[in-house]
């Protein structure tokens, strides 16, 4: 009996030490930082030497290789141009109106060319197979262009100056611009891509209700940002002196870098946004559905709210304080410096990165709310310094001393 029983406790120690102790938890991995970062060089692939260099394309050299002639078509005033058509379309900057026509004979009968108004048509009116019609080249001098519209599935490029300029794409066609482009309004309603280098602009309202994806680079003072599509937003060198309001939902993904001033962000359904280089008093934003939030930077407030299986992304964003809320099965990565104010509902999870005592307010209704304790640039040491010293050292948000111990 005495041998029995001393089995069968050694048999309870030996399946004690053989089980091993959960995990300790891990943040999701913010890996978005570095796929936000482009070059404009790869958004321009599609385009030719004369739109980078000013100098004859193909097209162009081929058509004056065959002996085709230049075209020259008379018109009035305009302010406004609208395409469509499977020719190509140059635009620049010029004192007076000039509309110029090369190509093949039979399919520069297909091309009307009139205005009506303020606006300049040039319609493709005869139905001539793409391949010919691509041959055909309608360079346009428009002194004040103010709107530029794609209906149709050719090439248009543009070389502007800084004139206020609505730019809309309701067609295939691809869309490049270049120069000082003030772009006040972007709309994209079809497969079209829009893509302007050089961007100058104080005020900037974007829709994106396609497919295409809107490519822009500069100094772009972004003020709205409505997607409803399935294509793609990047922008480059956000400067903003007002705040943004950002609206998505459907899928896709929107890439902002620069600085983006106080943005208020609701995404919705399965689309992406994310902000390198935030900045301001406060951030707000709100992910639902299957949508995914990241941001980077700095801000004194940061609200946050998820719900279903969406994610916020902020173990990069700096904030002195955070309101937190999660709901269903969401989750949120966040990092502050002075307080954090956090509210897990259901099965939702929320990461601090950081010590535990930054924690205040502490509401969990069945999810989690767990304090790493990895501090960063953002918290290290922040209980002995103003938030002065924090924004003067944000260029590394995410360091972690390599020899910290959390208290």
């Amino acid at each position: 009996m005495r041998f029995f029983l001393l089995l069968c406790f050694t048999l309870v120690l030996a399946g004690c030490t053989l089980v091993a102790p959960p995990p300790a938890p891990v943040g999701i991995n913010e890996t978005w930082v570095q796929t936000t970062q482009q070059s404009p060089a790869a958004w321009i692939k599609g385009t030719d030497r004369w739109f980078l260099t000013g100098q004859p394309n193909q097209t162009e050299l081929a058509d004056r290789e065959a002996g085709n002639r230049i075209t020259q078509m008379p018109v009035s005033t305009f302010n406004t141009i609208q395409v469509r058509g499977f020719f190509q379309t140059q635009i620049i900057a010029t004192d007076v109106p000039t509309v110029y026509i090369l190509g093949p004979l039979a399919a520069l009968r297909a091309i009307a060319v009139h205005v009506m108004g303020n606006t300049l048509y040039l319609r493709q009116v005869r139905p001539v197979s793409p391949t010919l019609m691509s041959q055909v080249i309608v360079r346009v001098g428009a002194p004040a262009l103010q709107k530029l519209t794609q209906c149709g599935p050719g090439l248009i490029e543009a070389r502007l100056t800084n004139t206020p300029l609505d730019v809309v794409s309701l067609g295939r066609g691809n869309m490049y611009l270049a120069g000082k482009v003030n772009l006040q309004h972007v709309l994209l309603g079809n497969w079209g891509c829009i893509t302007a280098v050089g961007v100058n602009t104080h005020y900037l309202d974007i829709m994106s209700d396609g497919w295409g994806t809107i490519n822009l680079a500069g100094h772009v003072g972004l003020h709205t940002l409505t997607h409803k599509g399935q294509g793609n937003v990047n922008i480059m060198g956000v400067t903003c002196m007002h705040p943004v309001h950002i609206d998505t939902r459907c899928i896709g993904r929107i890439n902002l870098s620069g600085q983006v001033l106080n943005p208020h962000v609701i995404a919705r359904d399965e689309t992406c946004v994310f902000i390198c280089g935030v900045a301001g008093t406060k951030v707000d934003a709100s992910a639902q559905d299957k949508a995914v939030i990241g941001m980077s930077g700095y801000s004194e407030v940061l609200m946050a709210n998820t719900s279903q299986t969406a994610q916020f992304l902020g173990s990069y964003l700096c904030v002195r304080d955070a309101y937190l809320r999660t709901h269903d099965a969401s989750h949120m990565n966040v990092s502050a410096s002075h307080q954090v104010f956090a509210e897990a509902n259901q099965d939702s999870t929320i990461y601090f990165y950081g010590p535990r005592y930054l924690i205040t307010g502490l509401g969990s209704h069945s999810g989690a709310i767990l304090a790493l304790g990895m501090r960063n640039m953002c918290n290290v040491n922040a209980e002995y310094r103003p938030y002065a010293y924090t924004l003067m050292r944000l260029p590394a948000p995410h360091i972690v001393p390599r020899n910290y111990k959390d208290e």
